[in-house]
């Protein structure tokens, strides 16, 4: 009947640490609730306009999540809450890149 149905979530779940000085918060991951299963995606992190690279993503939990750990993209550190970060999916077969989720401060 029609199209085949697609479920995702990709609703951004941004974990932080306090660290360093006092109200210093450091984004050490981002988890999404329901990702694709159809192929391999990995994902592409951006600190500002700094390329921290694509790497292979966790393995998808049962319930369906993914966390993409950004102290693998960032040499073992967590990004200062006040920079921008994005995170792109990148479809292996197509090598295109969809925008996921973007991190701004209010």
């Amino acid at each position: 009947s029609g199209q085949p149905h697609i479920d995702f979530d990709y609703t951004p779940k941004w974990t932080s640490v306090p660290w360093g000085r006092p109200g210093d918060f450091y984004i050490n991951d981002v988890t999404f609730p329901k990702v694709l299963r159809d192929k391999p995606y990995k994902y592409h992190v951006f600190k500002g306009d700094e390329d921290l690279g694509v790497r292979e993503p966790y393995e998808i939990r049962s319930d369906g999540s993914q966390t993409v750990n950004i102290l693998e993209y960032h040499r073992g550190y967590g990004i200062l809450e006040t920079n921008p970060i994005v995170i792109y999916l990148l479809d292996p077969d197509t090598e295109v890149e969809y925008k996921l989720t973007e991190w701004q401060k209010k």
